[in-house]
């Protein structure tokens, strides 16, 4: 069998442990590093590895993060809270392997099944790779507004999804 025919492992999505904490944030990092980071001004980083801001939202809200592991390794995990995933963060090694999706399933299935008709999730303007990805899950934007990254003022979209019963 060549490598390419090999299948991909299935993530297998679980709630975060608070052992987890480190890793979450090494792959919080990652993520502003390759999507934020080329897009927001020198000071917004700067701002970022000065004030830990991984680490201190991890610390804060790991509780209440769905992580995604592929085989015994964390890829990504996304923060739930109420009817929004609130972040979503895939370790660049592991883009395009289904992380992104099992987590948004995870979420809209444990949303539906608190009540919820919808999930919503924000996005930066410049991340069009975010909005191709929800668009394709059937997320239609409902909404521009001026978001806040790490004090910076930056162009955001809301993207929302109506969840069959």
């Amino acid at each position: 069998m060549t490598l390419a025919a090999r299948s991909k492992p299935k993530p297998m999505i679980r709630d975060a442990r608070e052992g987890d904490r480190r890793r979450l944030a090494e792959i919080m990092n990652a993520t502003w590093r390759e999507i934020w980071a080329p897009h927001m001004p020198g000071e917004a980083d700067k701002a970022w590895r000065g004030n830990t801001i991984a680490e201190y939202f991890v610390d804060q809200l790991w509780t209440g993060c769905l992580v995604a592991m592929v085989e015994d390794a964390i890829a990504g995990f996304a923060l739930l809270s109420e009817d929004e995933v609130t972040t979503l963060h895939v370790d660049p090694i592991f883009k395009r392997q289904g992380i992104g999706k099992a987590l948004m399933m995870e979420a809209e299935t444990r949303v539906r099944s608190q009540g919820h008709q919808r999930l919503r999730i924000e996005a930066e303007a410049f991340n069009t790779d975010a909005h191709a990805f929800y668009a394709a899950l059937g997320y239609v934007e409902t909404r521009r507004f001026t978001g806040n990254v790490v004090g910076f003022a930056t162009p955001c979209l809301e993207l929302v999804k109506t969840l069959k019963r």
